[in-house]
């Protein structure tokens, strides 16, 4: 499809301008919403800074759980605020 097109263009674009290795790419679908049918819940892609391989989880992920996990990674730990209010 055009979008799938779309988005191989983006990441090989990111690859000539060596990019790739460094981004962090997250790609979603409506995870907020509570899908009773498994079947039907939308598939999540997340690339981090310099990783070089793939895996499938066939859990459900809501946004908040991805934010969650993305908080927790270490590339992200200058992005941490230092201090959140209620600590």
């Amino acid at each position: 499809s055009t979008r799938i097109a779309c988005w191989g263009e983006l990441f090989t674009e990111l690859r000539k301008l060596e990019l790739w290795d460094a981004a962090t790419i997250i790609v979603t679908g409506d995870h907020g919403f509570p899908w009773k049918d498994p079947s039907r819940i939308p598939p999540i892609l997340i690339k981090l800074p310099g990783q070089t391989h793939g895996r499938v989880i066939d859990t459900p992920l809501s946004t908040a759980e991805v934010a969650a996990w993305l908080h927790k990674q270490p590339e992200f730990t200058a992005l941490r605020p230092k201090r959140v209010l209620g600590d």
